[in-house]
């Protein structure tokens, strides 16, 4: 869920939000530390995603805006299991890895789904990105890792890329330009696999 003016809900007076305004993430890990408590009772699995660049990406199952829903449901159910984590035996958090995307030049392109329309040159690696976290067993999570893990709660998994990958949109904003490369990664294969994805949204803009 998410708090807006979040800094302000943990110091009045302003001095954090004064803070953020100059380093936006000076306050982000105390908001995975409440996003984790209050989920502790109320859900299975917090994924965490810190920016708007990040996008999950799990197996197609069925077609349209539902499908993803179900190849989250399914990956989820099989979270214990060794078909799905390339360890063994369960635990408190697994790791979703990343793959970077750069933005192209796509005339007129609608507002809803600009994003996945012009963007679609992939890099060539991939890397340790979003944590999925069991909140019974992580207390304290980073932006990238659970650095708080219950004692019995096992190794953290990496999850199969072909299970679950998240897209990671660098260039998003114009400033980014040239970011894909500057990680040290070569965006410069094609990847429409979001296609249907960016199609649905432009449909469902037209409609409201």
């Amino acid at each position: 869920k998410l708090h807006s003016e979040w800094p302000l809900k943990l110091l009045r007076r302003g001095t954090l939000q004064r803070l953020s305004e100059r380093f936006s993430g000076c306050t982000e890990t105390w908001a995975y530390a409440h996003c984790l408590t209050t989920h502790r009772a109320s859900s299975r699995w917090v994924l965490i995603l810190h920016s708007p660049d990040e996008y999950l990406v799990v197996p197609r199952i069925g077609r349209g805006p539902h499908a993803t829903r179900v190849g989250l449901a399914e990956l989820l159910a099989n979270m214990d299991g060794r078909n799905v984590t390339r360890g063994q035996g369960s635990a408190g958090a697994a790791q979703v890895s990343g793959m970077n995307f750069a933005a192209q030049e796509v005339e007129q392109i609608p507002a809803s789904g600009s994003i996945l329309a012009g963007t679609w040159l992939r890099g060539q690696r991939l890397y340790p990105l979003a944590p999925l976290l069991d909140p019974r067993d992580c207390f304290c999570s980073g932006p990238h890792i659970c650095v708080a893990l219950s004692a019995g709660a096992g190794v953290p998994h990496e999850l199969d890329p072909r299970q679950a990958v998240v897209h990671h949109y660098v260039e998003l904003l114009p400033r980014n330009r040239g970011r894909c490369s500057a990680m040290g990664d070569t965006c410069s294969q094609r990847d429409n696999s979001l296609a249907w994805a960016a199609d649905w949204l432009q449909r469902w803009y037209r409609k409201t």
